[in-house]
């Protein structure tokens, strides 16, 4: 099994929340540091998304299987939509499963997709990744659709490195700071399991 996103290939497009607000949490009235806090978002948003195992904003994604299980749960949650699913067939060419056949459950912390009543799923070349599920993870295309906690974590993330820009000096571990508690706890309110 591989994960791999397709798109949007730039990190800008996914920041999971604002340089303006962002800058209100930190009480920032100036706009001198808003590329260093652009940064430092872009950072903690991958931050967030690699503790929680969830997609912010709208991302496609591409998941390789090596054949087709009974049912195919989704890396990185929550679920929007299913593209297509292909895969290799026993003569070794690219085929499209028609969506007929299958039946994507969005409602539930993972998504998922079962074979429709009825319907079996195709046999598969005997190769690694011989299926390829497209399909778009994510809150939303904007900020606003990301909730309200992960904001929050992103927040108190960004304002922790802003504060603190320097690496751990261990000749001074007395004077260390650690990331607030309250981001691991904003963060475990949404973590979901790793599929891959």
């Amino acid at each position: 099994m591989a994960l791999s996103r397709t798109s949007p290939t730039s990190e800008t497009s996914l920041l999971a929340t604002t340089v303006e607000s962002v800058k209100q949490h930190l009480r920032v009235t100036h706009n001198d540091d808003d590329a260093y806090i652009n940064l430092l978002i872009m950072a903690a948003t991958a931050q967030v998304e690699v503790t929680t195992n969830r997609q912010m904003i709208n991302a496609t994604y591409a998941y390789k299987l090596d054949d087709f299980p009974v049912e195919i749960e989704l890396p990185k949650p929550p679920l929007s939509s299913v593209t297509s699913i292909t895969y290799v067939d026993v003569d070794g060419d690219t085929q499209t499963v028609s969506s007929a056949d299958y039946t994507v459950y969005t409602t539930g912390v993972v998504g998922r997709i079962g074979r429709s009543y009825g319907a079996i799923w195709p046999i598969a070349r005997n190769i690694p990744e011989a299926v390829t599920v497209t399909y778009v993870a994510g809150y939303g295309a904007t900020p606003a659709s990301v909730p309200a906690g992960i904001k929050h974590a992103i927040n108190l993330l960004v304002g922790h490195w802003y504060t603190n820009r320097e690496a751990i000096d261990m000749d001074s571990m007395a004077n260390m700071k650690v990331v607030p508690f309250a981001f691991k706890s904003l963060c475990t309110a949404y973590w979901v399991p790793v599929i891959i």
